[in-house]
């Protein structure tokens, strides 16, 4: 185990130990040093992973153009209806 792995565990377990108020406000300082290091990080420059609601509007969109027409909603219905009792 490197130097630094081992520093880690070791802050991680007496970390583990403190009351919950006191991890949160940690992390909290912990997080709030990220935004000046990743100015420089590589991190900044990964392409960008769509959003949530874009990966939703894209399932929600399907591969029609068009909504289908009346007829096709009713034959739709009936085909489910026929296999529920099939």
């Amino acid at each position: 185990m490197t130097h630094q792995v081992e520093n880690y565990n070791t802050i991680f377990e007496t970390v583990r130990n403190w009351p919950v108020t006191e991890r949160l406000s940690l992390m909290k300082d912990i997080l709030n040093t990220l935004p000046a290091e990743m100015e420089s990080a590589e991190v900044k420059h990964r392409p960008s992973a769509p959003s949530t609601l874009e990966e939703a509007l894209g399932l929600l969109a399907g591969s029609r153009k068009t909504a289908p027409s009346d007829e096709e909603i009713q034959s739709i219905l009936h085909e489910r209806r026929w296999e529920e009792y099939v």
